[in-house]
């Protein structure tokens, strides 16, 4: 019975370390059974859940640091995520636009009919691009070029939106 249970119970050590954010590496007997295959089966996944998580922390550094301000919403345009670049730019916290709406930006310079496009087109899974005038918090006018893009699940339905915008106001 222990020839079954130790297997066993490092595999459940292992799923336990990984529910943990530990990645941890079981050592497979040496025979080609079930477990010894489970087991190696499992390394994989290991390996390959923190080769993710090391590819996310940096794609997250990079946003974090991105020199242009992004910003991710759910599909109704509730904020979910702003960086650093936003909050310097638009002068208001993360705190003060986490769960509102981009419209808190709004300067009444851009068309309605722009914004009607541009929901059009997200909405319908396509990248808008365009300009904005915004308002800063402060009071302050400001332009920018915008990416908005849809972002899909593997059923294609639409989860988020993120906006890549650049500050492209002249001094």
């Amino acid at each position: 019975s222990r020839v079954i249970s130790q297997p066993i119970e490092r595999l459940a050590f292992g799923v336990q370390a990984l529910e943990r954010g530990e990645y941890v590496e079981l050592k497979p007997s040496d025979g080609g059974d079930e477990l010894s295959r489970l087991a190696r089966s499992f390394n994989a996944m290991s390996a390959a859940l923190q080769n993710r998580e090391e590819g996310l922390r940096k794609l997250g550094t990079a946003v974090e640091q991105s020199p242009v301000s992004v910003l991710i919403t759910d599909p109704q345009g509730v904020i979910e995520y702003v960086n650093e670049s936003f909050v310097g730019i638009s002068g208001y916290s993360r705190e003060e636009v986490i769960g509102r709406k981009p419209d808190v930006l709004k300067s009444g310079h851009t068309s309605q009919e722009q914004y009607k496009q541009l929901w059009e087109t997200v909405l319908a899974g396509e990248v808008w691009r365009g300009q904005f005038c915004n308002k800063r918090k402060d009071g302050r006018l400001y332009w920018e070029e915008a990416v908005i893009s849809p972002v899909k699940d593997t059923t294609g339905e639409i989860t988020h939106l993120i906006a890549v915008k650049e500050d492209i106001t002249v001094c």
